[in-house]
């Protein structure tokens, strides 16, 4: 079983230029909001897999948002980076308006294609709601990769 952080193809992104695409048409080099006004270069994707079938957690927020990534992809819940898994009814995320929106469903749902595009930056907001990019948790580790990732992304 590939065991990995990754999005469908069908999670909506938006890029600089104001357009939305889903997250397996986007391309290196696409500029994606990662906040409040902020956009950042997506550098590499460490997974693009359209036909991979796995299972993945559907968050349903307060704001009529929702975004679907994998168990183990990190998102910013109550003020700290944890899995998708550990979010639960009641908890807060992190929108693209540097809000904070409760989430009021969690379902897991099957889904064809993985993707995990890494922006310079090391966020992304997908669906509404930012996301890490980074593959770790482990805090002495999520720098040097963002800053691996800034270095490829010039």
């Amino acid at each position: 079983m590939l065991a990995v952080m990754c999005y469908p193809s069908h999670v909506r992104v938006q890029l600089q230029n104001g357009s939305i695409k889903g997250v397996g048409e986007l391309e290196v080099g696409d500029w994606v909001k990662i906040g409040p006004g902020a956009y950042s270069p997506v550098a590499s994707f460490s997974i693009r897999r359209p036909n991979h079938i796995t299972e993945m957690v559907t968050l349903h927020m307060e704001n009529g948002s929702q975004v679907t990534m994998t168990a183990t992809h990190y998102l910013y819940v109550n003020s700290h980076l944890k899995h998708a898994s550990e979010a639960v009814v009641g908890d807060h995320v992190l929108t693209a308006a540097g809000t904070w929106t409760r989430i009021v469903k969690v379902q897991k749902e099957t889904v064809r294609g993985v993707y995990h595009p890494h922006t310079a930056f090391g966020e992304v907001v997908v669906g509404g709601i930012v996301s890490s990019c980074r593959s770790c948790q482990d805090r002495a580790v999520r720098p040097v990769q963002s800053t691996l990732l800034c270095t490829l992304a010039l």
